[in-house]
C-alpha cells in the first residue's frame, strides 16, 4: 500500500492527513510522516534535529526540510477507516 498526504502523489488520500494513521519503519513509528510505501520500503518525512523540532531545508530555507527513509515500513490505519 501507498499512502501520502501529498496531493500530487499517486497515494494521496484527504483521509491520511490528521486522521491517526501510523507508519513504522522497521518496527519504530515515524514523527511526520508525508508518504509512506510499503511496497518500496520508502518513508517520506520532514526532516527533524536533536531535539524533535523541524529543520529548514539549506537549499531554500523557506521550506522545510524532507527526507526518505528506507526499511520494512508498515501503515497502520485507524479502526474507522473506511475505503
Amino acid at each position: 500500500m501507498r499512502l501520502s498526504i501529498i496531493e500530487t502523489d499517486r497515494g494521496y488520500d484527504p483521509r491520511a492527513k490528521g486522521r491517526g494513521v501510523r507508519v513504522l519503519l522497521d518496527g519504530v513509528e515515524v514523527p511526520k510522516p508525508l508518504t509512506a510505501d510499503e511496497e518500496l520500503g520508502e518513508v517520506l518525512c520532514f526532516k527533524l534535529n536533536g531535539n524533535g523540532n523541524l529543520t529548514l531545508d539549506p537549499d531554500n530555507p523557506k521550506q522545510i526540510a524532507q527526507h526518505t527513509l528506507t526499511g520494512k515500513v508498515e501503515i497502520i490505519l485507524p479502526d474507522n477507516w473506511e475505503g
